[in-house]
C-alpha cells in the first residue's frame, strides 16, 4: 500500500468508463432529471411527431386540389412530384427524430455495461465481477487485513479479499455518473505520517457519499453485506461505514488499485470512515476474512457498490 514511484505505470483496462464520468457528473439534480426526463418528453415528441405527418399530408393532399378553372393560376405538372418529394422527406425526418429522442431518453436508464463492471442507474448501483482470495488479507508484512476489494492489476491486489476484474479508476467513472460525491478529504500525510503522534493527517475519517457494499456469488440466494463476511479483532462486529473518498489523485504515488479499503485511506477510492489509519497503529485494528462464509479461494462473484445519494 505504500507508495512506490520506481515501478512502471500500471495499464488501464480497455472499455474505460472514464468518459461517463464527464457526461453524467453534474450531481443529484441531473440525475433525477435523467430518470424522468423519457416519460416527460414523450407528449412533446408526440405532438412533434403529429405535427410534421399533417404538414407532409398537407402536401400530399394538394396534389388532389387543383386550382379553380379561370383563376389565372399555371399548372405546372413538375409541382406535384416536387410535394411528394418534400412530404416523404418530412415523413422521413419525423420518424428518424423521435426513434433518437425516445431511444437516447430510455438508454439513460438502461444498465451500462462492460466485462467487468455493470452500472444499474434504475437501481442505482454499480457490479463488478471480481474472484475470492479468502486467506489474502493475512499477510506476512504491511497493514493486515487492509485491502477488501482491489483491481487485479494494482499493487495490492495480492493483498485483497477480491480482487476486481474492474479498474479503479472505472469504479470511481461509474460512481460518479450515478451521483455519488467524492469527498477528497484526505492528503497522502494521512498515510505516510501514521507513525507520527504529532502528525493529525493520520487521524483523519474518510468523507463522501456512504457507499453499501455487498457480495453475491452462485447458487447464494441473496446478497450479504461485506461486513457479515469480515471480523474486527477486539470488536464483537466489525465497524465499517464505507465513504466514497476519491483519491484518483494519488494514484500516481500509490498505484495500488485498491477500490475498497478497511481504512481511511488516500490509496482507495472507497474508504472506512470508522477507522482512520492511526486506529491500526495505534489500537492494532485488524480485520479478517471468515473464510467458511466464503467460497474457495478463486470462485467468481460479483461485488455491488450502491451509494446512498439523500445522505453525505
Amino acid at each position: 500500500m505504500a507508495p512506490e514511484r520506481a515501478e512502471r505505470d500500471v495499464e488501464e483496462p480497455t472499455g474505460s468508463l472514464r468518459h461517463q464520468k464527464r457526461a453524467d457528473s453534474t450531481g443529484e439534480s441531473r440525475k433525477q432529471k435523467a430518470e424522468s426526463v423519457g416519460e416527460s418528453r414523450k407528449p412533446r415528441v408526440q405532438a412533434g411527431f403529429a405535427r410534421l405527418l399533417f404538414s407532409a399530408f398537407c402536401f400530399l393532399l394538394s396534389d388532389f386540389c387543383p386550382p379553380e378553372q379561370g383563376a389565372g393560376v399555371a399548372t405546372d405538372p413538375v409541382v406535384p412530384a416536387k410535394r411528394r418529394f418534400l412530404a416523404a422527406i418530412l415523413i422521413a425526418g419525423s420518424v428518424v427524430i423521435a426513434t433518437i429522442v425516445v431511444t437516447g431518453t430510455s438508454a439513460r436508464t438502461r444498465p451500462v455495461s462492460t466485462n467487468a463492471l455493470t452500472i444499474d442507474r434504475a437501481n442505482r448501483e454499480v457490479r463488478i465481477r471480481a474472484i475470492v482470495q479468502p486467506g489474502a488479507m493475512h499477510r506476512p508484512l504491511g497493514v493486515k487485513g487492509h485491502h477488501a476489494i482491489v483491481w487485479k492489476r494494482g499493487r495490492a491486489a495480492t493483498w485483497a479479499l477480491f480482487r476486481s476484474e474492474a479498474s479503479d479508476r472505472d469504479v470511481r467513472a461509474a460512481l460518479d455518473s450515478l451521483g455519488a460525491v467524492a469527498g477528497e478529504n484526505l492528503s497522502i500525510a494521512s498515510w505516510t505520517e501514521r507513525d507520527d503522534p504529532r502528525n493529525s493527517e493520520a487521524d483523519k475519517k474518510v468523507e463522501g457519499s456512504p457507499i453499501d457494499v455487498h457480495v453475491t456469488w452462485s447458487g447464494l440466494p441473496a446478497p450479504l453485506p461485506l461486513s457479515s463476511l469480515l471480523t474486527e479483532r477486539g470488536s464483537d462486529r466489525p465497524q465499517l461505514d464505507f465513504r466514497y473518498g476519491g483519491n484518483e489523485r494519488f494514484q500516481t504515488e500509490f498505484k495500488s488499485g485498491c477500490i475498497v479499503c478497511l481504512y481511511s485511506c488516500p490509496g482507495g477510492a472507497i474508504g472506512n470512515r470508522s477507522h482512520p489509519i492511526r486506529d491500526y497503529v495505534r489500537d492494532g485494528v485488524v480485520y479478517s476474512a471468515i473464510k467458511e462464509r466464503l467460497p474457495g479461494a478463486g470462485s467468481p462473484v460479483i461485488l455491488i457498490l450502491k451509494p446512498r445519494l439523500e445522505e453525505r
